[in-house]
């Protein structure tokens, strides 16, 4: 514990100001509130009323009368003011408030005290440092001292006199001339709620000189200020991507010592490998060695499923990872997306991990595969003599299902007649029905797919049966092909026998449905909070995607009134049962939106200095910014932004969590209203 003196009696308001300048670069950390009884209810007039100090309490432990503690203001009257009051003349420490307090009486009773209390602004955290002072003087209207004057913690209103102080005065004060500080550090080691202030030592615990034995007033009496509880803490971005700056800062000091040779609270680091900073915290006679480790890691380790085919009309999950936050090229900011392909379409995501990491791009590919894509149908039909076999044989398939009954991919046929087969495929979700005849006869009895229809850009599969060998007019040589003609067209296979059986030629048709085309109109963007209509350019019927779209889903035109930039899809079936499909995106505005930091430094650095929102259309704003018990501390209906002061008093706040109120007016004539909370940071 140390004393630090400054004038309490006879010098200038101005020069005592210059010699807090310790305290005053602190008074932002201090959780005592009301520290310098600058702030009060009423001027005092009489005895006894530290109350009107906003706060502040007497503690009636060991106090046997109803005089007690005195407030003491300039505004306040005769005989209870500062500079001149019943106690003396002296000037406040710091402002133009103080309090008056006897720290013993023993001609009135054994252990009476005059000691005060008030609540902390926020608890004490257990292991924390903290550095704790006070300031005192020695009233000039006393001929006696003590010592012993000083703090301690307590998580009730009880202040006992019982020998224990975070923090006192262990020599007798009797300087009427100067401010004495009492002060050192203090580990919490509860959550303490509740500072007082005074003697808390009894009476045989404490010294008591006097230079006048047979006195008038044999009170020791103090004016006490500047009450102090400042916490000494190191904090900072432990974990940054290889490359990037990490800030350090440390609190609580009047100076700071880094291992860098730093001296200021705050440093940047850019360590190359995992690296440990070391820093002393030096206030007046506390000091603070700790330390803070910084681990540079890799970049993103993103991923993303791979390329992968669904069923037509199939939906599919994609995920992505190694990131906090992601953004799809759809626009959906979730990790995985549920999506329903209508094309072959590529899908990207920007991955984001934080810690000042390089955003990373990864991507995707998902195509759409026609029914029965990749399966294909083989056996040895035609039998050309009474009494064969035939082995029929899916290939491509993960499941079947025979007529026969099978579930197996071959099966052995010995018809003795002319016999039909067919069979269920399956590749992955997606199924393939077809049939294979198996004719029974001396001569071949080939056959093909009847003529057939497709919607435009679909798919047939056309099947020659019959035969041991196949040549169609595209050149395949399989029993089976797959066609996507873009117009009718006609298809021919000559089908021939390995045993001697005759070839045949067969012609098989297929028809390209006219279904027309569907279209939406039309792709726009529009403010927030209105609504647009889409219409289908054809008729028929609908159904919207995403599901709930409008109150019609089935309708050719819908109102919608989105609230983020969305996709619209409509599907259609034509009079053929051919799917139709089309898209438009209807884009929100920014207009409206506003944001917000979450933190900002109002240290007079002139970096993040202020609070305020932005956004691209606001024209006004109304701001009332709240402490965490709900008391407003600040408000303007000026668009002025916030510069962390209280009421525009000059005095910032302390480094604390604060609850905003924004009245925002933007071009698009809505008014919105945002609550929120800041941090304030030094």
């Amino acid at each position: 514990m140390e004393f630090y003196r400054t004038h309490c009696n006879s010098v200038k308001l101005s020069t005592i100001i210059l010699l807090f300048i310790p305290i005053t670069k602190l008074f932002a950390q201090n959780l005592v509130p009301n520290w310098s009884f600058e702030q009060y209810s009423n001027c005092p007039t009489t005895y006894t009323q530290i109350g009107y100090a906003i706060g502040w309490h007497p503690s009636y432990v060991d106090n046997c009368c109803s005089y007690h503690v005195e407030y003491l203001n300039a505004c306040g009257s005769p005989g209870f003011q500062v500079p001149s009051s019943v106690w003396g003349h002296h000037n406040a420490s710091t402002g133009v408030a103080d309090m008056a307090q006897a720290s013993m009486a023993p001609s009135v009773k054994v252990n009476y005290r005059e000691n005060i209390y008030t609540k902390l602004i926020s608890p004490l955290v257990p292991g924390r440092r903290y550095y704790i002072s006070m300031r005192a003087c020695h009233a000039t209207f006393c001929q006696v001292a003590t010592n012993n004057d000083g703090i301690r913690f307590s998580t009730n209103t009880t202040m006992a006199v019982n020998n224990i102080a975070a923090v006192h005065s262990t020599s007798v004060i009797s300087d009427t001339a100067t401010w004495t500080t009492i002060s050192g550090c203090y580990i919490a080691d509860s959550a303490y709620t509740y500072i007082g202030v005074g003697n808390f030592f009894d009476d045989a615990h404490t010294t008591l000189t006097t230079s006048c034995p047979s006195c008038s007033n044999p009170y020791p009496g103090y004016f006490i200020d500047d009450i102090l509880v400042i916490p000494m803490t190191i904090g900072g971005n432990t974990v940054i991507c290889s490359g990037d700056t990490s800030i350090l800062t440390a609190s609580g000091g009047s100076s700071y010592l880094w291992s860098t040779g730093d001296t200021t609270s705050s440093i940047s680091v850019t360590p190359g490998t995992t690296t440990t900073y070391s820093v002393t915290v030096i206030n007046n006679s506390c000091n603070w060695d700790t330390s803070i480790i910084v681990t540079p890691t890799g970049g993103i380790n993103a991923s993303i499923t791979k390329d992968t085919s669904v069923c037509s009309g199939s939906n599919i999950t994609l995920t992505a990872t190694g990131g906090i936050s992601y953004i799809w090229n759809n626009g959906a900011t979730t990790s995985s997306i549920n999506i329903f392909p209508i094309a072959d379409s590529l899908y990207t995501v920007v991955v984001s991990a934080g810690r000042n990491c390089k955003d990373t791009t990864i991507q995707t590919q998902v195509n759409i595969k026609p029914p029965g894509s990749g399966i294909t149908l083989s056996g040895n039909s035609p039998l050309c003599s009474n009494g064969g076999s035939d082995t029929l044989t899916v290939h491509g398939a993960t499941s079947y299902l025979w007529s026969t009954g099978s579930s197996s991919s071959t099966i052995i046929v010995a018809p003795g007649k002319d016999s039909t087969y067919s069979v269920v495929a399956s590749n992955g979700g997606c199924n393939w029905d077809t049939t294979i005849n198996v004719m029974a006869t001396g001569s071949i009895k080939a056959i093909v797919t009847k003529d057939a229809a497709v919607c435009p850009n679909g798919s047939v599969v056309l099947v020659a049966a019959g035969g041991d060998t196949y040549k169609w007019s595209t050149g395949a040589t399989t029993s089976s092909i797959s066609v996507s003609p873009s117009s009718t067209a006609t298809y021919s296979v000559t089908v021939g026998a390995a045993k001697g059986c005759k070839d045949t030629t067969l012609i098989s048709k297929v028809t390209v449905y006219n279904t027309g085309a569907i279209n939406l109109c039309c792709s726009s963007s529009i403010p927030l909070g209105d609504s647009i209509i889409i219409k289908a350019s054809a008729s028929g019927n609908y159904i919207w995607l995403p599901a709930g779209t409008s109150a019609c889903d089935t309708c050719s035109a819908i109102y919608v009134k989105p609230s983020t930039t969305t996709t619209y899809f409509i599907q259609s079936t034509s009079s053929q049962g051919c799917i139709l499909r089309d898209s438009v995106l209807i884009t929100i505005e920014g207009c409206g939106v506003a944001w917000f930091p979450n933190a900002f430094t109002p240290n007079g650095d002139n970096l993040n200095g202020t609070f305020y929102p932005k956004g691209s259309c606001i024209i006004s704003y109304s701001m009332y910014i709240f402490n965490k018990w709900g008391g407003l501390i600040y408000q303007n209906s000026n668009s002025t932004p916030w510069n962390g002061q209280i009421r525009n008093s000059g005095n910032i706040v302390q480094e604390d969590t604060y609850v905003y109120e924004l009245i925002i007016n933007t071009s698009d004539k809505i008014q919105r209203t945002y609550i929120g909370k800041v941090t304030v940071l030094k």
